[in-house]
């Protein structure tokens, strides 16, 4: 019993020690949901195919792969499942690739709205509502982030 105890705790505090356990748990949570975009060279691959639907950030696009829109979208999504990647195994350059992931999608999401705005109608994108906090933290926690030393 005594044994399994220490067995536990000594698991515990590997998993406390962890880099990733920096950032809050919500950005973890979103990380293993955007693992699943490695799927989207599959996605883009079938759409020369098959007319489809590429939506991202409030940029919508119906039709086949043989446009840029899809290219762009499917390689936003590739630099987003590469950062759950590198967020949810602690890498390096996680947090850069958080903040560089942060900026594109606030900036794609507002981009979208003011160009509902010039086109007469009024759209917002909700994302942009996830994408600040998510940049404040990332800026916020990029110091303890590169300055972390795994315990011994």
């Amino acid at each position: 019993m005594l044994a399994h105890f220490k067995i536990c705790s000594a698991f515990t505090l590997f998993l406390l020690s962890h880099r990733k356990h920096i950032l809050p748990s919500w950005i973890r949570f979103f990380s293993w949901i955007f693992l699943a975009l490695f799927l989207s060279p599959f996605l883009y691959t079938v759409g020369f195919f098959i007319p489809m639907s590429f939506s991202l950030f409030g940029w919508d696009y119906y039709g086949y792969s043989n446009h840029y829109f899809p290219l762009i979208c499917t390689c936003i999504m590739l630099l987003l499942a590469y950062t759950a990647y590198q967020i949810l195994w602690g890498k390096d350059k996680a947090i850069i690739l958080c903040i560089a992931s942060a900026v594109i999608g606030a900036t794609l999401s507002f981009s979208a709205t003011l160009y509902s705005l010039i086109q007469g109608s009024f759209f917002f994108e909700f994302s942009f509502l996830l994408q600040i906090p998510f940049l404040f933290t990332a800026l916020r926690k990029r110091s303890e982030w590169e300055s972390y030393q795994p315990t011994k």
